[in-house]
């Protein structure tokens, strides 16, 4: 807010989006004009200083949660450098099982043009123990076909 003189030669005492507005006190407004600058500039007034005060708040909090914002992230990565070699191992035995898993569907997958019996008795079997059986069976036979007897 700065004291200018507009276009009219008046003076001013404020602006508004970078229009000179005009003294309350300019004797050319009337009562109702002049309230009405008077209730707008004290809004501004208003706004300026609640934003002036959020700003320093906002700056006090900030302080305020410096420490604590690095404690948290020291904490954090401590936690990660602990929890990531158990993350790295259980992703070695996820690949490994993955694997085990991709290697028996192919197998049952042989095993059904291949030996049509196994594969139904792996399946259909009445106990588990004769499911292991099969399913065992099965795994040999495809790695001895698959691997020219190499197991």
């Amino acid at each position: 807010m700065a004291d200018d003189k507009n276009s009219t030669g008046k003076e001013t005492t404020a602006t508004l989006c970078g229009v000179p507005i005009p003294s309350p006190d300019d004797p050319t407004l009337t009562p109702e004009q002049a309230e009405a600058l008077a209730k707008l500039l004290k809004e501004q007034a208003d706004r300026q200083a609640a934003l002036e005060a959020w700003e320093r708040l906002w700056d006090a909090v900030r302080a305020n949660l410096e420490p604590v914002m690095e404690s948290l992230c020291r904490l954090t990565k401590e936690v990660v450098e602990k929890i990531a070699p158990v993350i790295r191992e259980m992703g070695r035995l996820y690949a490994r099982y993955a694997e085990r898993l991709c290697e028996e569907g192919q197998a049952y997958t042989w095993a059904k043009g291949n030996r049509p019996k196994w594969a139904h008795m792996a399946k259909h079997g009445r106990s588990a123990r004769i499911r292991k059986k099969y399913k065992d069976r099965i795994l040999r036979e495809y790695r001895k076909d698959n691997t020219n007897g190499r197991e």
